[in-house]
């Protein structure tokens, strides 16, 4: 699923992959999905320049818990 790239600059960069299938679904529920694809992407972007942000800062990779603790008290 997730691996790592290594970009020009030698700054380590992770891509995400996700594959589905979905069959026969209504126009409503396709509408849906491409809906939660769009936020999914959006939130994935905004987590993503965050990080990037501290490592260009401190040097170091936050972890899950970490960023999301960091991202609770900065909207405190």
């Amino acid at each position: 699923m997730a691996r790592q790239k290594k970009c020009t600059k030698d700054v380590p960069m992770q891509t995400l992959t996700a594959r589905a299938k979905v069959v026969n679904i209504s126009d409503q529920d396709a509408l849906l999905l491409g809906l939660l694809e769009y936020a999914a992407t959006k939130l994935w972007n905004v987590a993503n320049h965050h990080r990037r942000t501290v490592w260009s800062n401190t040097g170091k990779i936050l972890g899950f818990f970490d960023q999301c603790r960091a991202t609770i008290s900065e909207t405190n």
